[in-house]
């Protein structure tokens, strides 16, 4: 009697031949299960192996659609799956209906309304689905779709500790500024670069202080340009607004004003390869302007809501660990300006006559020419 009590949903399904109820339970108890689950990938390889249980299946996988570079990848398999096509599973993707053996379903995994991946479920060989099963697979989809944005506010909640603590930890500027590009990255898989431009009150122009580019290591040798802004590109940041644009015929951009258009002009300054894609984020610290936060793709439709919604999402962090930077290195600019000081005091003799202003003060410069010349005409004429 002990036993019968412990039994799993699982195990009370496949004594009772699959009845509505024991699916039910099962069901349930694999929601429950998911919910205990942290990260995306522990989430598809505890769906994959469960999924397979649940229904006795050869095989099962899940793919994850990469949507900038329109790829398929796999991220979790269990039992025995047969080779997924990739064309198929992104002709599947777009809903085009593409023709699968009867021993194969796919269900598509979807993060509210965007489609992240699918899952490939594979009966034994020549075995056909029954539409029972085939709805069952269903809703077993549709629960790891249910986890998906959770783990995604998790993904985005601590990306911004993250970049918090990087200032607790005393790192250098630019180390700080690349680990907010790595982050952009890992949330957005940006495929041709991501960059960081801090404001240059002076000139009213942006200047690159950080580029992570994807198509060969190292720092990119842009670093340091400058980009002018015109009034109405400024205007059009301060209002702290995430801006997209595409390109367009020849030079020209699409955005949606003019002023947006010419900065996208102005963002994209690469040659080789092209940027076709921009997305970005003004940075603001209490209404004033900082930088901005640019992503670019070698795809016109790469980006999108969820992808805006993270770069703004990180922008405030970003913005006041850049804030604190400044002011630290105001701080030393400060500090090393006094210790410049104090070296020069105790470098310097006191002057008996002016005290400690002999030592603040330069030394008086001897008379010019002209001093000479003016102290020669104010002398009085001499004796006969």
């Amino acid at each position: 009697m002990t036993g019968e009590c412990m039994r799993t949903g699982l195990e009370a399904e496949r004594d009772a031949g699959d009845p509505p109820e024991g699916r039910a339970r099962s069901l349930d108890e694999f929601a429950q299960h998911l919910r205990s689950v942290e990260t995306e990938q522990r989430l598809f390889e505890v769906a994959a192996r469960r999924v397979t249980a649940l229904l006795r299946l050869e095989g099962a996988a899940i793919l994850l659609y990469d949507t900038v570079g329109e790829r398929v990848r796999p991220a979790a398999r269990a039992g025995r799956t047969r080779p997924v096509d990739e064309e198929t599973a992104r002709a599947f993707i777009r809903f085009e209906r593409p023709e699968l053996p009867r021993d194969r379903v796919m269900a598509l995994l979807r993060r509210r309304s965007k489609t992240v991946g699918v899952l490939v479920a594979d009966q034994p060989a020549h075995q056909p689905w029954v539409e029972p099963d085939r709805q069952f697979l269903l809703q077993l989809t549709a629960r790891v779709s249910d986890e998906l944005p959770r783990l995604r506010e998790k993904q985005l909640t601590e990306a911004q500790l993250r970049i918090a603590t990087q200032l607790l930890e005393d790192r250098r500027p630019n180390d700080v500024f690349y680990h907010i590009l790595d982050a952009l990255h890992h949330l957005t898989r940006y495929d041709h670069s991501g960059a960081l431009l801090i404001v240059t009150p002076q000139s009213d122009s942006l200047q690159l202080r950080a580029e992570k580019i994807t198509w060969e290591k190292g720092k990119s040798r842009l670093v340091g340009l400058h980009l002018a802004l015109d009034p109405e590109m400024t205007r059009e940041l301060r209002e702290g607004q995430p801006g997209a644009a595409r390109r367009g015929p020849g030079e020209s951009w699409r955005a949606e004003t003019p002023a947006l258009s010419r900065l996208a002009g102005r963002l994209a300054f690469h040659t080789e390869p092209l940027e076709t894609a921009l997305l970005w984020m003004p940075l603001r610290v209490r209404d004033r302007l900082l930088g901005l936060l640019k992503l670019a793709s070698r795809r016109a439709s790469a980006f999108d809501g969820e992808d805006a919604a993270a770069v703004a999402r990180l922008s405030e962090p970003a913005s006041a660990a850049i804030q604190a930077l400044l002011d630290r290195v105001d701080e030393q600019e400060r500090l090393g300006a006094l210790l410049s000081v104090g070296t020069r005091l105790a470098a310097r003799p006191v002057d008996p006559d002016h005290g400690l202003c002999g030592l603040l003060l330069p030394p008086a410069r001897p008379p010019g020419n002209a001093a000479a010349a003016l102290a020669r005409r104010s002398a009085p004429p001499a004796a006969g």
